[in-house]
């Protein structure tokens, strides 16, 4: 297992607590652009997006490192 220490994007969907789901970017203004791209595509009402810095904790499957959960939120 190995730290990944940076910019996370997490999906809310319907008003949770938790993320649905979570991704590593290199940094925030990365974070900042793919949030507008997916926001521009999914149009009004879908899932709650946010660019935040914390660490993940990322397995390597077939080759690429997937992350595991969130062991951190700054």
């Amino acid at each position: 297992m190995e730290i990944f220490t940076g910019f996370i994007l997490m999906m809310f969907m319907s008003g949770a607590d938790t993320p649905t789901e979570f991704t590593p970017r290199d940094s925030m203004v990365e974070c900042l652009q793919v949030k507008r791209k997916i926001k521009r595509n999914q149009g009004p009402g879908g899932p709650r997006w946010v660019c935040q810095q914390g660490k993940l904790e990322m397995e390597f499957k077939s080759g690429a490192q997937h992350p595991v959960r969130i062991i951190e939120l700054k």
